[in-house]
């Protein structure tokens, strides 16, 4: 049975019996006596068994709830008001009071006009603690604090919120505000341009007196008005020239108004918005502006290129209101200007200002013509001052088929480049930088000296030149396209009779990766053989052209400017191997010329050459491979490492000296044959050889491994029978700019016979010469060709060789006699494979012999006869 008790146990009610058991134990349903208050009773159970024991259970309160929570006071920022006026961006306290029991948490909701991510509660949404004793004067109290985040896109609008307070069995109370919510932060409005420059609040720009192109940005996008506003330099007033009911970032006019014309001095420039809640920017960013009568109007545009094969001339300008540019063309000599055509789209842009423009000379016939390219600004029915744009001279040929070719002339006058590059690798956290500084050259005095950074879609800006006379230097910082990009540095200069002098190069980077392949000018292709060990960015620009030896002047004239290829992280290249398979990484580069470059010099010497710094020479060393598309007008080549490059026109060929045979004299039925090749510049790429007209290289390369000679210079007759040999070729370098091509041909030939060998030499540059020698295989035994190298020598720290050749098969003695005629020294050298002999000025007990004349004696002797010729050797210590 069941017992209940309202005075906490003094007093027990019995509430039923139960005397059914059921599955889990007895119930019974209990009629409380008082449901209209919260209640609290102890409920209690005993049971008795058949013989009449009894057992009680521990006894359990029990709190009925009959009243729903009630909340005192809810209150924001202090106010308990249904109504409440909050701001965006402002942190607000809230307080929710009550001296309900039993409380369990506070929540609050709102109406979703405000996304809920814009909402902050502190200590959150849902609260659980509080504080106070539950009285009326000190009631339990749910506090924290609220901000509701400035949004760009939120307006003043309304927001409901509601309290809901919870207790323990689930009963709720809400209270429901309205809040007002103002949005009171401006949008603040700066100048990112001004006629083209980049510029801070407080930098001062000097501008012309029209045209002036002011681009705005802003912080926020809030609708309202944007405000142009200019007033001369001391003034109070602000005078707003143009206004944008819908502004936007990027949006710009055009200072002076029309009508307006301004007296030369200083005047401010602003922009003021007004957001649509009538917010205005307290403090707006002020610039200065320099107004000039000597400023053009309408910056003049510069041709860059022109297309050798189909005659498209290109231009490119950096005014921002510049829409289109008008081609002018006249022969040399004329006075008069004639239209070629105007482009009013453009090809490409450079930042926010430069575009390039293009036209064709395709219609014009042979002959050399100025051009130049006049930029309009048509919508303010204006252009660039002719006089001050600079006038480029072309070339229009025919080939022997008929088709046209078409030649830009380089400014002569002046010349530009980059020196002491710095270009920083990228690692984690960090990004590349390259810096640099240019140097502007000129054989005469320059005057407004100007440069113009551009880079494709991304930089435009002036850079800050100084210097005198002919000599100009800017620094220049294009670490924003470190990633990769293309563009050009255009420079503008005045001579001392007021002609505009204008010269631009480009520049290329290629992103980071494990391989780079940038383009710019000239440089027209980039490949590699592998990848790099790692990746790295790489980039290729002109340099100044450095000054040539007067030893190198007659040997190499460059062609064009010179080019520097430099990588972020050099050690990408160096010793580069990344297969394991032993052979290293390689570049292969395409370099691009015109005809009119080459002045009249032989276009097939053309080749390459690279600046060497700690020499102060050009070098080809490292240059492998190079090919000449005479038709295309490109030079390919190879390199192992970067450096400065430049094409150049080279006057050196390999140089051919046959040891043996000798020209016109004998040799045996299986010649030895031995030819020192040199050049004055680069090294050796190959040989062909011809006996009697029919080619023998690769027959030769076949058997020299195994011909009974030393080919290779190493010490080591036919290496091929020692473990990890290298198979002896014919062919092998002696040095940075020479080699020597040495085998035993097994002709057979026969005795008292003529017969010619043609060698044909090719250096790295790919130019060839050869040399034609003839022999007759003798019959009689006799000696040819008997010379001393290296005569007089000294033998403490070198050895003298003697050359010979028998006409036929022969065993060899040297004896070698003193002043006196003594024997001092002999050796039989057998039937030799190699037609001379080393001697290091030692007696026959290894005894370095005192200076003097010595007679040497070349003992042959074979099936055909005998011979002995005798030379003269000095030592010299």
């Amino acid at each position: 049975f069941f017992l209940y008790s309202s005075d906490n146990g003094k007093t027990w009610n019995k509430i039923a019996n139960s005397d059914v058991a059921v599955s889990d134990g007895w119930s019974q349903i209990w009629a409380v006596p008082d449901l209209s208050n919260d209640s609290t009773y102890v409920l209690k159970a005993f049971a008795v068994d058949n013989a009449g024991n009894i057992a009680s259970s521990s006894e359990l309160e029990v709190l009925l709830d009959a009243t729903d929570p009630e909340i005192l006071s809810f209150t924001i920022d202090g106010s308990s008001d249904t109504v409440i006026e909050l701001e965006y961006g402002k942190l607000y306290t809230w307080s929710v009071t009550t001296v309900s029991p039993d409380i369990d948490n506070l929540t609050f909701q709102t109406g979703g006009a405000v996304p809920d991510y814009d909402w902050s509660w502190s200590p959150g949404d849902k609260i659980t603690s509080y504080t106070g004793s539950g009285t009326t004067s000190d009631p339990y109290r749910f506090s924290g604090t609220v901000l509701i985040a400035i949004d760009p896109n939120e307006d003043n609008q309304q927001e409901t919120i509601t309290a809901t307070l919870e207790d323990k069995s689930g009963r709720i109370v809400q209270v429901t505000k309205t809040l007002n919510l103002k949005d009171v932060t401006p949008t603040q409005a700066t100048i990112s341009s001004i006629d083209g420059f980049a510029v801070s609040e407080g930098d001062k720009i000097k501008t012309a007196d029209r045209f002036i192109n002011i681009v705005s940005s802003l912080d926020v996008d809030d609708d309202g008005v944007l405000k142009f506003q200019y007033r001369p330099l001391g003034s109070s007033t602000w005078i707003t020239f143009a206004e944008d009911t819908t502004p936007d970032n990027g949006d710009s006019a055009v200072f002076p108004p029309d009508g307006v014309t301004l007296t030369p001095g200083d005047y401010e420039l602003r922009v003021l918005c007004i957001d649509d809640d009538n917010n205005p920017d307290p403090n707006p960013a002020t610039y200065t502006v320099t107004i000039s009568t000597t400023e053009p109007d309408i910056k003049p545009a510069t041709i860059i290129s022109v297309n050798n094969t189909n005659g498209t001339i290109t231009a490119v300008e950096y005014d921002e209101l510049v829409d289109q540019v008008k081609f002018e063309y006249r022969r040399v000599g004329d006075s008069e200007w004639k239209i070629l055509g105007s482009d009013n789209i453009p090809d490409s842009n450079f930042g926010n200002a430069g575009n390039t423009w293009s036209s064709t000379l395709a219609n014009l016939s042979e002959g050399v013509y100025e051009v130049r390219a006049i930029a309009q600004y048509t919508a303010g029915n204006a252009q660039a001052d002719s006089s001050f744009t600079p006038i480029y001279k072309v070339e229009i040929k025919e080939d022997t088929a008929g088709n046209k070719l078409y030649y830009l002339y380089e400014e002569e006058k002046i010349e530009l480049g980059l020196v002491d590059a710095n270009f920083t690798p990228t690692y984690a956290g960090t990004k590349n930088t390259f810096v640099a500084t240019l140097v502007i050259n000129s054989s005469i005095t320059l005057q407004n000296v100007s440069a113009r950074l551009l880079i494709s879609g991304s930089v435009d800006k002036y850079l800050d030149v100084s210097g005198s006379g002919g000599n100009w230097t800017a620094s220049v910082d294009i670490s924003e396209v470190a990633f990769g990009g293309t563009g050009r540095i255009i420079v503008n200069a005045l001579d001392l009779n007021g002609n505009i002098i204008s010269i631009s190069k480009p520049i290329g980077i290629a992103a980071s990766s494990n391989n780079p392949t940038p383009t710019a000018g000239r440089v027209t292709n980039v490949t590699w053989t592998d990848s790099l060990e790692h990746n790295t960015a790489m980039a290729v620009y002109p340099v100044s052209m450095p000054t040539t030896p007067s030893n190198q002047i007659s040997l190499v004239k460059p062609i064009g400017e010179v080019w520097e290829f430099l990588l972020s992280d050099p050690e990408a290249f160096s010793e580069s191997d990344p297969d394991g398979d032993g052979t290293l990484t390689q570049c292969t580069i395409t370099m691009s010329y015109q005809d009119n470059e080459l002045n009249g010099e032989d276009e097939n010497k053309l080749g390459v050459a690279w600046w060497d710094e700690s020499k102060g020479e050009w070098s080809a060393e490292g240059i492998t491979g190079v090919s000449r598309d005479l038709v295309n007008n490109t030079v390919t080549f190879t390199v192992n490492h970067f450096s400065k490059f430049a094409l150049a026109v080279i006057d050196s060929e390999p140089e051919i000296k046959f040891i043996s045979p000798s020209d016109g004299g004998y040799a045996p039925s299986d010649p030895l044959i031995d030819v020192i090749i040199t050049d004055k510049f680069s090294a050796i790429r190959s040989v062909k050889i011809f006996v009697d007209g029919v080619e023998q290289t690769a027959n030769f390369a076949t058997v020299s491994g195994h011909d009974g000679i030393d080919n290779d210079g190493n010490g080591l007759v036919d290496e091929e029978n020692l473990s990890n040999f290298t198979t002896e070729l014919p062919l092998n370098q002696t040095s940075s700019t020479g080699a020597r091509y040495k085998v035993k041909a097994p002709l057979h030939l026969s005795p008292g016979t003529s017969h010619t060998i043609d060698l044909i030499a090719t250096n790295e540059e790919g130019v060839s010469s050869s040399k034609v020698v003839s022999f007759t295989v003798g019959k009689v035994l006799s000696l040819e060709n008997v010379y001393p190298e290296n005569n007089p020598f000294n033998p403490l720290n070198e050895s003298c060789r003697i050359y010979f050749t028998p006409t036929s098969e022969a065993n060899i003695r040297i004896k070698i006699y003193d002043f006196s005629g003594k024997v001092v020294f002999e050796k039989n050298l057998g039937r030799p494979s190699e037609y001379c002999y080393d001697w290091n000025g030692r007696d026959k007990n290894n005894n370095i012999l005192a200076n003097g004349v010595y007679f040497v004696d070349i003992i042959a002797e074979g099936d055909s006869g005998k011979d002995t010729e005798r030379i003269k050797i000095a030592i010299l210590k």
